[in-house]
């Protein structure tokens, strides 16, 4: 990119943005909340990827991600899934561990923790190409 700002990227966030705002704001049977849910976040991972730029190494960057992405939603929710074996809400099972590991678990904080797994994997993807 040369340094230089692409305002398209700059329009497309902010696209992007007034979406999510529109979208937490309009009853979700609305027509139109469904479609703005087909494309913001993509949009936002599209753009994170166009942007990506890693001057690290692969390995080097991977646990970077690690660090500051799975480390701390692996955290959040194990808590949360023993909390909720703990009281009996939900049975331990190596399933829903296995889940956790690969950061599929729906659990309570899904709906908190959906996309830490998504740009994880998005991220390493982006840095592999």
């Amino acid at each position: 990119m040369g340094g230089e700002r692409e305002q398209w990227v700059d329009l497309a966030k902010a696209v992007g943005i007034l979406a999510v705002v529109v979208a937490h704001a309009i009853p979700k049977d609305f027509l139109l909340w469904r479609i703005i849910n087909q494309f913001h976040m993509p949009l936002f991972y599209f753009l994170s990827g166009y942007l990506h730029h890693s001057k690290e190494n692969f390995r080097q960057f991977l646990l970077k991600k690690i660090q500051s992405l799975f480390v701390p939603y692996f955290l959040s929710v194990i808590s949360e899934y023993a909390l909720m074996v703990v009281t009996g809400y939900e049975p331990l099972s190596i399933k829903s561990i296995l889940k956790i590991v690969i950061m599929e678990y729906n659990g309570s904080l899904f709906g908190a923790t959906w996309f830490i797994g998504i740009l994880f994997y998005a991220l390493i993807t982006y840095e592999s190409i």
